[in-house]
C-alpha cells in the first residue's frame, strides 16, 4: 500500500512539473516565436514594380568581372549572375544583388536590365546611368551615396 501511495505521489509531482513547464513556455510565446536574428549574409536588392497592363519578363545582368570578384570580399558570388524574373501585370518582384548589405562598393561598370513582353520583345532597356535616373529616390540625394549606401532600390516599370 505504501508503494502505491509513493508511486502516485511521484507521478503527481511529475505531472505538476510538466504542467508548469508547459505554462512557463507558453508565457514566453511558445516555440517558433523567437526574435529573428538578422543574417549578416543578406544582400542588397532591386524591387521591380510592373505598372503596365501586361506581364513582363525582366532580365538583369548584374555581374562583376572575374578580377573584381576576386578582389572584393563584399560580393556574394552566388548572386553574381544574369537572372530573370517574371512579373505579372500590376505586381512586383525582387532581385537579389551580389553586394552584401554591409558593403559600400559601387555597382559593376556595366549593368543591363531588359524589360521583355510575353513574346520576348524588348520593351525597355536600362544601363547603369538610365537605371539611376529612373529609380525612386529615397534618403540619399547624390549618386555616389545612392549607389553605395542604400540597401535596396525601386524601379517602377511604366
Amino acid at each position: 500500500m505504501k508503494k502505491i501511495i509513493f508511486t502516485s505521489g511521484l507521478l503527481m509531482l511529475l505531472f505538476l512539473f510538466i504542467f508548469f513547464s508547459f505554462l512557463h513556455s507558453w508565457k514566453k510565446g511558445g516555440p517558433g516565436n523567437e526574435q529573428p536574428v538578422e543574417d549578416p549574409n543578406l544582400t542588397k536588392g532591386i524591387t521591380l514594380i510592373n505598372n503596365t497592363d501586361k506581364s513582363l519578363n525582366v532580365v538583369i545582368d548584374f555581374r562583376y568581372n572575374a578580377i573584381d570578384s576576386i578582389k572584393l570580399s563584399d560580393i556574394n558570388i552566388a548572386y553574381n549572375k544574369v537572372d530573370s524574373i517574371y512579373i505579372k501585370k500590376n505586381e512586383g518582384g525582387y532581385f537579389l544583388l551580389p553586394i552584401f548589405n554591409t558593403s559600400r562598393i559601387k555597382f559593376p561598370e556595366k549593368i543591363n536590365i531588359k524589360i521583355k513582353d510575353s513574346l520576348g520583345q524588348v520593351i525597355k532597356q536600362y544601363d547603369k546611368d538610365e537605371f539611376f535616373n529612373s529609380i525612386e529616390k529615397f534618403e540619399y540625394k547624390n549618386r555616389s551615396d545612392i549607389e553605395c549606401n542604400q540597401t535596396s532600390w525601386t524601379l517602377k516599370i511604366k
